[in-house]
């Protein structure tokens, strides 16, 4: 325990005072968050060890936390009611509003709707309607890359049938197609462009125009290949420096004499000039005064002559311009003028007509000379290009004949290229195919024998083995082809004894007689069958072909008239 202890005497304990808080002070703002205080003071401090005073004389709050503007939600007025959805039957029509201002901070939310939709009135009936759907959609991607998948397209109903109407039944609203057949281990072929071609000429002689050259794609790209990269066409300026006519500035003649005085008083004298050359090319125009005038008797700074009398001074005074006259020329330089006339003329020191009556503009600087103006012209459509890809696009072009001179119609991008859709896709089989054939043309000859006309077809890509003529791939006249068949088959049944026979005659040359006796009994039954006749009236040329005559036969199963081609060798 402690060893010594205090303890007061002679005096009492006093404790601290304090007396009551204050009412709450007014809030030093409005509106924004504000402050308001109360206080209190100590009546009496503690003595001889009383309780001590409080810590807290002053207290603080907020007050007033509400914002200063109060902003609610304000919405605009509806809108019309928009027309019914249908023209007969039931039908719908809606209108809206649309939130004019957003609420701000404390403010009321906008709560109401923003649409109505109501049934529309005095609707009419409507008669029978079927059932009616939408165009099919674009394929959809397919599933898989390579090794077999599936891609889909659908479409749907927009429309359904009322009584009597024609029913939505069977109709399908989803389809789906191979795709992705290609192995997964094919080799990527990345499309290749050709040679660019010569550029055009120039689309103007002068003045700047435009060229171009184009190129064609070399090697379509395959299913995992990319296409050619860069532009088929370029374009670039051209004849930009050169001008359409010669560069001449324009020339006046010299001015001509001044003319006599009007009169002995405050008189005025003239002078004019005309055009020498007008300008053309890059030259400049001709612009200027004509005429002019110019006081006298007195002149400018001359003394007033003594017979004229003294006078106030008057000042010259000009007329409006007139308009411009109509240009003297349509072609090889001409010119417009506009003039204007004296209307006061000076008197003594009064202003004088120092400014010109008359002005000139050159006009139809354009050459009256030359070739007539000529037309681009364009050929025929050349065959389709190959595809950028087996799933891309491909182009077909038409080459220009001639080129617009002499400011003829010019040639224009759309009209000579056209685009379209690959016929084909990376998945599908293609086989070649032949297209209708074209109409014959015009005889060779007008009268007589010995004419020929011709017609031809081309080979394209179809996607059936069958074309749209209904002729096989090979395609061609088949009489001809059969004939030549038939008898090369014969050919190989009277060959193949023989060699048959002669080789065992080689190999058993005991027995040459006997095998000559049956060499000799084979040709003789083979003579008296009908095909063997029939072989035997064949040229040996076409009986034995060589190269050459491979080639020849060859050559007229691909001509466009096969039975005319061939009939020379059968006959």
């Amino acid at each position: 325990g402690p060893l010594t202890q205090t303890d007061p005497c002679h005096s009492k304990a006093i404790d601290c005072q304090v007396s009551d808080w204050t009412d709450w002070d007014e809030c030093d703002r409005t509106c924004g968050s504000g402050q308001t205080h109360r206080a209190r003071q100590i009546s009496r401090f503690p003595q001889h060890g009383g309780e001590l005073c409080p810590e807290v004389l002053l207290q603080t709050k907020g007050c007033n936390k509400g914002p200063c503007n109060v902003r609610d939600c304000l919405l605009s007025g509806w809108a019309d009611w928009t027309p019914c959805s249908s023209s007969c039957g039931a039908g719908m029509q809606s209108r809206h509003r649309e939130v004019v201002r957003e609420r701000g901070e404390g403010g009321v939310g906008c709560s109401q709707e923003l649409g109505e939709t109501r049934e529309c009135e005095d609707q009419v009936a409507c008669g029978i309607k079927d059932c009616l759907m939408t165009e099919w959609s674009n394929w959809g991607e397919c599933s898989v890359s390579c090794g077999g998948g599936y891609r889909k397209r659908a479409r749907e109903l927009t429309q359904l049938p009322d009584v009597g109407g024609q029913t939505c039944s069977g109709e399908v609203l989803e389809q789906i197609d191979p795709c992705g057949l290609s192995d997964c281990n094919m080799t990527c072929i990345d499309g290749t462009w050709g040679d660019w071609s010569a550029w055009a000429p120039c689309s103007v002689s002068c003045e700047g125009g435009t060229t171009f050259r184009t190129r064609e794609v070399a090697t379509s790209a395959n299913k995992c290949g990319r296409e050619p990269e860069g532009l088929a066409r370029q374009e670039k300026l051209c004849n930009v420096g050169t001008p359409c006519h010669e560069t001449q500035d324009c020339v006046f003649d010299d001015w001509s004499m001044w003319s006599n005085c009007s009169a002995k008083c405050n008189g005025v004298k003239k002078r004019s000039r005309t055009v020498a050359h007008y300008g053309s090319g890059e030259g400049s125009f001709c612009q200027g005064a004509l005429h002019e005038t110019f006081p006298c008797h007195p002149g400018i700074g001359e003394e007033v002559p003594k017979e004229c009398a003294p006078a106030p001074d008057v000042d010259c005074m000009l007329s409006e311009w007139e308009g411009w006259s109509t240009c003297s020329a349509t072609c090889g330089g001409g010119q417009h003028i506009r003039s204007r006339s004296v209307v006061q003329h000076p008197k003594n020191q009064g202003k004088p007509c120092d400014r010109a009556l008359s002005e000139m503009h050159e006009c139809a600087r354009n050459s009256c000379s030359g070739p007539a103006a000529v037309d681009c012209e364009f050929g025929d459509w050349e065959d389709w290009q190959p595809c950028s890809k087996c799933d891309g696009e491909r182009k077909r072009v038409r080459k220009i004949l001639t080129y617009a001179m002499n400011g003829g119609r010019s040639c224009t991008d759309f009209e000579s290229e056209e685009v379209q859709q690959c016929p084909r896709t990376c998945d599908e089989p293609t086989f070649c195919a032949w297209s209708h054939w074209n109409t014959w043309s015009i005889c060779s000859t007008n009268c007589g024998t010995g004419g020929k006309r011709y017609r031809t077809r081309k080979l394209g890509l179809a996607g059936t083995a069958e074309n749209s003529t209904g002729d096989s791939l090979v395609g061609g006249s088949h009489e001809n082809r059969e004939r030549y068949q038939v008898l090369y088959e014969d050919f190989k049944e009277l060959q193949d004894p023989k060699l048959h026979e002669m080789a065992l005659a080689f190999f058993a040359g005991g027995f040459f007689l006997l095998a000559g006796l049956v060499v000799l009994r084979g040709f003789s039954n083979a003579s008296r069958t009908p095909m063997a006749q029939t072989f035997r009236r064949l040229p040996s040329e076409v009986m034995f072909p060589g190269p050459r005559t491979s080639a020849r036969i060859t050559e007229a199963l691909s001509h466009p008239d096969p039975d005319e081609a061939l009939e020379p060798m059968l006959e």
